[in-house]
């Protein structure tokens, strides 16, 4: 309880740690700058998370995401036709998705009354990180799914991935932010105790964004930040995230990219 509060307080959206490269804060919650590409985004973030599925369509299953915070990915769900909702422990995150027009409720997974095999893909980004008991977390997971359902999920690659070999003194594998460090073994271990299967696993991430805030931190530091911030620096910043998508499918091939992607469903045992 005390540690969930962490994410449930609006400091978490403000940022504890305002020296590092990573401030600590929690997701956007507020409108987006550009709506029709954020809306194009949260598509593209349903489809991938459909090809990690396996799963081949997406038209009237039952989405849940796990940790929604806006709700961009449950709008991007619905755009492509599924039945799709989220939860999140902050309040300020659930009023916001409901403010874009997203479904979604406050509270915890674990404690939602689901029926039993009625929810084909369950998803969550970045978020079993943040988790103190992933036990409880996967046994309703693996209750609520359907036989042929899918659980994926995406989760920092600390472990791993190149940030810790490149940017190990300024980086982000910061408690209390993460409490939890995911690779594939103990990812499948972890899981496999509470009835699920990982089938299927990879690694993506945003090189661009990460090149990003690694300059937005010098510039903090130079008294800069200003410029950073404002909606040429955002814009700037986003046309480079978008020519560095080549370098990021090469980082992925090598399984070094910075966020795990794990797929998981029911197990058979």
């Amino acid at each position: 309880e005390e540690a969930d509060g962490i994410y449930a307080e609006p400091d978490y959206f403000t940022g504890y740690y305002p020296d590092n490269i990573h401030t600590g804060g929690g997701p956007r919650l507020g409108i987006p700058r550009l709506p029709a590409y954020t809306r194009w985004r949260g598509q593209l973030e349903a489809k991938r998370f459909m090809r990690m599925s396996g799963l081949p369509d997406v038209r009237g299953r039952r989405v849940i995401e796990i940790g929604c915070g806006r709700g961009d990915l449950v709008c991007g769900f619905r755009d492509l036709g599924a039945d799709a909702s989220g939860v999140d422990l902050a309040e300020e995150a659930v009023a916001a998705a409901q403010l874009h027009g997203a479904q979604a409720v406050h509270g915890r997974f674990e404690d939602l009354e689901i029926p039993e095999q009625s929810v084909d893909l369950i998803v969550a980004r970045q978020v079993f990180e943040h988790m103190q008991d992933v036990g409880r977390v996967s046994a309703q997971i693996a209750r609520t799914l359907k036989t042929d359902g899918r659980l994926v999920i995406e989760v920092p690659n600390d472990l791993e991935g190149y940030r810790h070999a490149l940017f190990s003194d300024i980086w982000w594998m910061i408690p209390p932010i993460h409490v939890r460090y995911f690779n594939v073994d103990n990812a499948r271990g972890i899981f496999g105790r509470h009835g699920l299967e990982l089938i299927d696993h990879t690694t993506r991430g945003n090189v661009g964004g990460d090149l990003g805030q690694v300059a937005a931190w010098h510039m903090r530091r130079l008294g800069l930040s200003r410029l950073s911030a404002s909606r040429p620096g955002r814009l700037a910043l986003m046309g480079f995230e978008e020519a560095c998508r080549p370098a990021d499918a090469l980082i992925a091939k090598f399984g070094s990219h910075s966020a795990l992607v794990l797929t998981f469903r029911p197990s058979s045992k």
